[in-house]
């Protein structure tokens, strides 16, 4: 039994969701709350996800913002 699968056993998921909460709070700031400066874009739809990510993608780096980029493909 691995020790997430026997904290479940002892604790409610309440407990285990504090824990978490306060385990991000203290990353966060331990590395200067770095989700404040993040920018995200999510691009949606049926058609066109890729090559519009890969689009943006370049002219922000020809722009000279560092980027990064995730797709599934």
């Amino acid at each position: 039994m691995n020790f997430k699968a026997f904290l479940r056993k002892l604790v409610s998921q309440a407990v285990l969701n504090l824990y978490h909460l306060v385990g991000a709070m203290l990353a966060a700031t331990l590395y200067g709350l770095p989700g404040r400066s993040l920018r995200v874009f999510a691009i949606t739809g049926t058609n066109g996800k890729t090559t519009t990510s890969l689009l943006l993608h370049a002219i922000l780096r020809a722009a000279r913002h560092k980027t990064g980029l995730t797709s599934t493909v």
